[in-house]
């Protein structure tokens, strides 16, 4: 029940609601996260925690300063008001730059194209690149099922007709396998994902970024021929970029 009246009321009450949903959440994702990785020593991340991680992510200058992060940290502002203190994702015309803020230049790629084979280790072609200033971010999320089986079954149709037209035996692989998709997605055997794959760059140096670019193209078809966009267009790359912020709604 809210209260009657005071601003000062009003504050307590929501403050200890936000508290009782914190917990509640809190409690909801631990258990979820000890099923998963019953393994694992799961800490969750207290305010002060997701404030330096936002703070490190919005302001890749803060290894040059002396002040602790710490000192900053105001509880009752919001988390863009402590962490992001520069002007924003600015436009750079320098080729291969996809923005540039806190004083380095960025360049931001996704894949646009999986790996078609996969094998231990395919993700050190990223993490063994010679240099530390980059981020990874993948974020995973459902797809409908039916929505999926849908579309597997009208790729079904086609391999059909193709299949009793040309007769080739690679045609009726694929069709074998994609009608076994289909059965194990009602069967509840496979749970579709989709899934954005984010590399970030960055570096004070437009040319030293471009010769990373560069590495980092390669490091990509080093994956099993994976292919990756590069966002130079303006727009573009600051919509990627926000979806790479922990918490991010997936925006469009």
């Amino acid at each position: 029940e809210l209260p009657a009246i005071g601003s000062s009321a009003m504050a307590d009450y929501f403050d200890a609601l936000s508290k009782k949903e914190a917990l509640s959440l809190q409690d909801f994702a631990m258990g979820a996260l000890s099923r998963l990785f019953s393994d694992c020593r799961i800490i969750p991340m207290q305010d002060q925690d997701h404030f330096l991680f936002y703070y490190r992510l919005l302001n890749p200058n803060l290894q040059m300063g002396v002040t602790d992060p710490m000192e900053l940290f105001d509880p009752s502002a919001s988390i863009q008001e402590n962490c992001l203190h520069t002007d924003g994702a600015g436009v750079s015309r320098l080729p291969g730059v996809s923005l540039c803020f806190d004083g380095f230049y960025h360049a931001i790629f996704a894949v646009r194209q999986w790996p078609r084979r996969t094998f231990p280790g395919i993700i050190s072609a990223l993490t063994s690149m010679g240099f530390q200033e980059y981020a990874i971010t993948m974020n995973i999320y459902p797809k409908a099922v039916d929505k999926v089986i849908e579309k597997e079954e009208r790729h079904i149709q086609r391999l059909q007709i193709d299949a009793a037209s040309e007769r080739k035996q690679s045609l009726a692989t694929d069709l074998e396998a994609k009608q076994d998709k289909v059965i194990e997605l009602q069967q509840d055997k496979l749970i579709p994902l989709g899934c954005l794959y984010v590399v970030r760059l960055w570096h004070r140096s437009a040319d030293v970024l471009s010769a990373r670019c560069a590495s980092l193209r390669n490091a990509f078809t080093a994956m099993g021929g994976a292919i990756a966009h590069h966002a130079t267009i303006p727009e573009n790359a600051r919509q990627l970029f926000y979806q790479t912020w922990p918490g991010w709604t997936y925006g469009r």
